[in-house]
């Protein structure tokens, strides 16, 4: 049998920060209140270098010491650790406490022979508590686009961990929640199957029914659990055959 793998996406498809954050909390306004600065500012500011701090490994919470120093603000070291606790607090929980099933789905498919991969658009501090996952020894390969100079929906993120993964596209399934247009940049990318996560971001309100519909447009498969997974290996496992 060839190599195959599963390539996952990880927040809102295996560790869910919106099971923990509370649905009025805006992470870019409470990181702006803890150190002085202007809520439209920052977000402006975020927004337009989003990718550059994806894609790199400068800290959140850098971004906004440089903004502070722009307008002349002195925040002290605790404001700033405030506003870094703010930004990333919701992504630690739902690494150290992934979603029901997770873990299980995950050393199932790996007793069933498959490869396991990670492909995360995230910034730093969106996984600082990688490693304290339960999720992390699950994983063959792990790409954070922030280490790799990356992030989906480019070609080449899915042609990295691909060939780390020493797996044909064809031989390989994505599983995602279709955030950043992975869906497409996965099929695109060759996979032989990809497959749309979708109950997570919906139960937890992070997605309307509309926006899946529309997602479910770049898929091949579309599942609301993790724990749906096992028997659609099955058959994907049957048709590779």
């Amino acid at each position: 049998m060839s190599r195959r793998a599963f390539v996952f996406d990880l927040f809102h498809t295996l560790a869910n920060p919106e099971d923990y954050r509370p649905r009025d909390f805006d992470r870019i306004e409470q990181a702006s209140a803890a150190v002085g600065l202007d809520p439209a500012v920052v977000k402006s500011h975020w927004l337009a270098n989003l990718h550059l701090v994806a894609t790199s490994r400068i800290e959140p919470v850098d971004v906004l010491r440089e903004l502070c120093d722009a307008a002349g603000i002195s925040a002290a070291e605790s404001q700033f650790a405030a506003a870094d606790t703010a930004i990333g607090r919701f992504q630690d929980d739902a690494l150290r406490q992934p979603i029901p099933g997770s873990v299980d789905t995950l050393d199932a498919l790996r007793n069933a022979g498959w490869l396991i991969g990670l492909l995360s658009n995230a910034h730093v501090r969106d996984i600082k508590a990688w490693d304290e996952s339960p999720l992390d020894p699950l994983i063959d390969v792990a790409h954070f686009s922030c280490y790799q100079g990356v992030a989906k929906p480019d070609l080449t993120a899915y042609t990295q961990i691909l060939a780390e993964l020493e797996v044909a596209p064809e031989e390989a399934v994505f599983v995602g929640d279709g955030g950043s247009n992975e869906l497409a940049g996965a099929s695109a990318a060759g996979f032989g199957h990809v497959v749309l996560m979708a109950g997570p971001a919906l139960d937890s309100g992070f997605r309307t029914q509309e926006d899946v519909d529309l997602l479910a447009k770049d898929a091949t498969a579309v599942i609301n659990s993790v724990r749906d997974l096992p028997a659609l290996s099955e058959r994907i496992s049957a048709g590779m055959r």
